[in-house]
């Protein structure tokens, strides 16, 4: 579950006439919401990337208390945008859930990952084969 998003009155009116917006194409044209919803979330990537930058380049670095607080900080930031997306998801209820729900989160879930570890270490995005951890243990 996304948590709750504190918006002024302005933006509860945006966010509200996006997710009517996507419902009415969602049900009578969904090619066209299919079109919507990929250019969402190739905005919700390159504002993952754009995050991540920021945060290697030490933007936006007051009020951090040490290493621990820097990293913390940023991978809120960078995670932030996960939560965005599953506030629009959840504004848009179940059927558009069950339609792109899973793959839109995975989408991003990954992103988040690996731009996270190419600010942090880049060996932290590498997948692991589960034999070839046993046989490296061994």
């Amino acid at each position: 579950m996304a948590k709750e998003h504190k918006y002024s009155r302005g933006g509860k009116r945006k966010f509200n006439a996006r997710v009517r917006q996507l419902k009415q194409l969602f049900t009578k044209s969904p090619a066209i919401f299919h079109r919507e919803w990929q250019k969402l979330v190739t905005g919700w990537l390159y504002e993952i990337r754009n995050r991540a930058t920021d945060w290697a380049e030490g933007l936006d670095i007051r009020d951090i208390d040490g290493p621990e607080g820097l990293v913390e900080r940023g991978r809120l930031q960078v995670f932030g945008v996960l939560d965005i997306a599953n506030t629009v998801l959840d504004g848009c209820g179940p059927e558009i859930e069950a339609e792109v729900g899973a793959r839109t989160r995975s989408t991003l879930e990954s992103e988040c990952v690996k731009q996270v570890a190419l600010v942090v270490d880049t060996r932290l995005s590498y997948m692991i084969n589960h034999a070839h951890y046993v046989r490296m243990k061994n």
